[in-house]
Formats: structure tokens, sequence, C-alpha cells
């Protein structure tokens, strides 16, 4: 699934030539999981958008386009605020 400017602004309209949209996945640490190597930090200015005037919906669409992009990594914390929205996204 491809999301464009049109349907989700926060991701690219197209993709670099020779771009492949399969993720790739690495060990964490010694855990044992597999995690994918490109990561959503859900904190910093931004906060999933939340920081720049975006509503809850549009952080919960983020998290699912990048999910649906095969990323299972994502670095929150409590002090982001922003759990809720993983919580919303992922049920």
């Amino acid at each position: 699934m491809r999301y464009t400017r049109d349907v989700y602004e926060f991701a690219p309209a197209a993709e670099p030539e020779g771009a492949t949209t399969d993720m790739h996945y690495t060990k964490l640490g010694l855990t044992g999981l597999d995690v994918s190597v490109a990561g959503l930090g859900c904190g910093g200015n931004s906060r999933l958008g939340l920081g720049r005037g975006k509503s809850d919906a549009d952080a919960v669409r983020l998290v699912q386009a990048a999910r649906d992009l095969g990323v299972t990594f994502f670095d929150t914390a409590e002090v982001y605020a922003t759990e809720h929205i993983l919580g919303t996204a992922f049920t």
C-alpha cells in the first residue's frame, strides 16, 4: 500500500527511482526480537504531528501508515504523551 500526499500528507508523493517498499528487519539487541530497521519516533517536537497542530485522527493514520509499510519499531515513552495514539492505531 502506498500513501501519497492526496491520501496522507506526511508521506512523499513518489518513490525515488529504483526504490523498494520491502521492509528490512534485524534482531533487537540480545532480545531475539525481530524489528524493522526503520522505526517511527513518537516524541520530539512533532509528537506524531500533535505538536504541529494535527489531530489525534491524523496521528493515528500516520502510525497505521507506518505499520502498513512494515514498521514494527515504535519509539515511545510516557513523557511523549502519544501512547494513546499507538493504542488506538493498533486496536
